[in-house]
């Protein structure tokens, strides 16, 4: 596994595929998903990608048979709540710690081959690495703080209601202005997002100087991977914490929205991700 916060989590999130995307199709290529995300940061050379090919082997079969039974029961948790008239912000707050926990076991199962893989890195990789790692930041930049307020805010307006639309089917005209709301309430600020990253990138270039010292290397990026919030500032908590409850509000008003039809689609689909994941474990 390998190297910064992003790329890091980046792996992680890829355990979540089959929630994007078609479960059972998307999950059998995790591994090599995996490796094609580490070769966008590194260049690895002999006995590295083999131990990274064996790693990600090792991890996918732990996955599948100890995760996604899991995931599976999670789902079906989910589904309940979601059948119910009425959800609340802390039901949806609970949902969210323990997908965050779950994340955090597979995090905490990379952690060792990821401390392997950096230690093993040389002065040339390292330098291709955080060379890549610029090049993410320009690219974030770009994207983020180029555009205006509006364009941001309408962007994030149509990937929302985007999802819904393959969650729940077409949004009616209530549902699209609740989504409008959101939008216009959720905070835009760079600051929080530009000083995070900047912090974060400090972090792990303190990583990458001890990387000759596992037991040290582990600490620090377990703080990165497994623990990130530790190193979030004030300022960045204070922005994520106010768009999540932003969040929670639109959940809540969508969910009392549904028409059955809706309601019906949603409950359908998170069911069919639910069997996906059961089924896949027991291959």
């Amino acid at each position: 596994m390998i190297k910064n916060k992003k790329l890091v989590v980046s792996l992680c999130a890829v355990l979540f595929l089959a929630a994007c995307s078609t479960a059972q199709f998307g999950y059998r290529f995790l591994d090599n998903l995996m490796r094609w995300e580490v070769n966008k940061y590194v260049s690895l050379v002999g006995q590295q990608s083999t131990d990274l090919d064996q790693a990600l082997d090792d991890f996918h079969a732990w996955h599948r048979g100890s995760q996604l039974p899991v995931y599976s029961k999670f789902l079906d948790q989910q589904g309940k709540v979601l059948a119910t008239p009425v959800i609340s912000g802390a039901q949806l707050q609970q949902a969210y710690n323990r997908a965050m926990s779950l994340w955090q076991v597979s995090a905490r199962q990379l952690l060792p081959d990821l401390t392997q893989l950096i230690s093993s890195l040389d002065e040339g990789q390292v330098a291709q690495l955080q060379k890549n790692m610029d090049k993410k930041n320009r690219e974030f930049e770009d994207e983020y703080l180029k555009p205006s307020r509006e364009e941001r805010r309408k962007e994030r307006e149509e990937k929302m209601v985007e999802r819904l639309g393959k969650w729940i089917g077409s949004p009616n005209d209530t549902q699209l202005n609740l989504v409008k709301q959101w939008a216009d309430a959720l905070s835009f600020e760079m600051p929080p997002r530009m000083e995070q990253r900047k912090l974060m990138r400090q972090r792990f270039e303190e990583a990458l100087k001890v990387r000759n010292e596992p037991a040290r290397l582990q600490r620090l990026l377990a703080s990165l991977v497994v623990n990130p919030e530790q190193n979030w500032t004030p300022t960045y908590r204070k922005y994520l914490q106010f768009n999540r409850q932003q969040t929670y509000q639109l959940m809540i008003k969508l969910h009392a929205s549904l028409s059955q039809q809706q309601k019906d689609k949603l409950l359908s689909k998170l069911a069919g991700y639910e069997q996906d994941f059961a089924n896949l474990s027991r291959q």
